[in-house]
């Protein structure tokens, strides 16, 4: 069957930043199960879409340090070299296979599980879990604020030596750079909360941050969540100015997507009546999605 000519454009090379794609197939991050334990497994499993025809592909979720911890569920993470060493395995096939590799640097703030770690969850603001109840953050002082960024920094100095062509700044679904753009989750009344620009620094020190040891040959990715559903919360508005920031801070793309605090889905709000604690809930039935 011959190939429709709209399609035509989904096969032609397109340039985001300074790299360029060979067509316009990408594969967004998305959870495998495979993370850093299983290395060659991630490695064949990414390999096999750039084999494929991808121009590129992606991990999962990257966590930054132990403090980010997702046990029992796997993430990749990038705590430190031998975790770089387990991925380079995934670039080194993406680009036998002419792909670009791209890594997704994730912290969970309060959403953070630390079963292996069994450190405490950090957030802006001390909000219990939306989708167990039980869990009760840690506020971040100005000191864990400093300590994540450079934690970003060095996740991102590791995926360059790992080979890595794209990283992202995973800044949506609920996730610590979400956290603080929420006026919902925080409630800081330091630099750090309150206004919108307050609201907005965390992640863009931690953008200006990551491109400074970043190649300004290689692109840099914001991840964000655009709205969040919920009376009084993040919203376009917001999201809107917050991209315009980002591309001042020399972003290359802004990934948008959506997630957060939901109200008014009937199957969440009989979840939340019946089985879940009361209070809000996240998206996927109380918890924010992984990936």
């Amino acid at each position: 069957m011959p190939r429709l000519p709209r399609h035509d454009i989904l096969f032609e090379p397109v340039r985001i930043g300074p790299k360029t794609l060979r067509n316009r197939f990408y594969q967004v991050p998305h959870c495998t199960g495979f993370g850093v334990e299983k290395p060659w497994t991630q490695a064949a499993f990414r390999g096999m879409k750039a084999e494929g025809g991808w121009a590129a592909v992606c991990t999962e979720y990257c966590s930054i340090s132990a403090e980010t911890d997702e046990s029992p569920y796997v993430s990749a993470r990038l705590w430190d070299d031998e975790d770089a060493r387990a991925l380079r395995l995934m670039t080194e096939e993406a680009h036998r296979h002419g792909a670009l590799a791209g890594v997704e640097l994730w912290h969970g703030g309060l959403y953070a599980e630390t079963r292996e770690s069994r450190l405490p969850p950090i957030a802006p603001s001390q909000l219990s879990s939306d989708f167990d109840g039980i869990t009760v953050p840690r506020v971040m002082t100005a000191a864990d604020i400093r300590r994540v960024q450079e934690e970003w920094v060095a996740a991102a100095r590791r995926a360059r030596d790992a080979g890595f062509d794209i990283v992202y700044v995973y800044g949506s679904h609920t996730y610590l750079p979400t956290q603080f753009l929420s006026p919902v989750y925080n409630r800081r009344t330091d630099r750090y909360g309150g206004s919108f620009e307050n609201r907005t620094r965390l992640l863009l020190e931690v953008v200006e941050a990551t491109r400074a040891v970043w190649s300004a040959h290689l692109p840099l990715f914001v991840r964000l969540s655009c709205t969040e559903y919920v009376e009084g919360g993040f919203d376009l508005e917001e999201a809107i100015a917050v991209s315009r920031l980002l591309k001042d801070e020399g972003i290359d793309l802004v990934d948008c997507s959506s997630g957060g605090n939901v109200r008014g889905v009937p199957r969440l709000n009989a979840l939340r009546q019946s089985s879940w604690p009361r209070g809000r809930v996240g998206v996927h039935a109380g918890r924010p999605p992984l990936g």
